[in-house]
């Protein structure tokens, strides 16, 4: 029997929020860090799955770095490093350069012929 994207999706958010709800009881994770580990976990699985599909988009891998620095920012703001206001700020910015740095990277990548 094989499995469809859509089931072992299901599978990977059930198995991501008992880790996510085991890390949080334990104390090593607030709830809503374990809540952008589902997520991003699930952004992961999709992005690798459209990576052997060849159907991956720019907006996917955006969007896995994006919940990747979100959580790490969280963390940061969870053991009292940064405050939470700074941690948007630079995520946002962070974000902005990599769209810069992608956009130049797309306009200067040579033509296949």
């Amino acid at each position: 029997m094989k499995l469809t994207q859509d089931q072992v999706m299901g599978l990977i958010r059930h198995l991501l929020t008992v880790v996510g709800m085991y890390m949080a009881m334990k104390g090593i994770f607030p709830s809503e860090i374990a809540n952008e580990i589902v997520g991003f976990g699930l952004t992961v699985a999709a992005l690798v799955w459209s990576f052997r599909a060849k159907t991956a988009t720019y907006d996917m891998v955006m969007g896995a770095i994006r919940h990747a620095l979100t959580i790490v920012g969280m963390y940061l703001v969870f053991k009292g490093t940064f405050a939470g206001e700074f941690v948007n700020e630079a995520i946002g910015m962070i974000m902005s350069l990599l769209a810069m740095i992608w956009s130049y990277g797309a306009k200067t990548a040579p033509v296949a012929k």
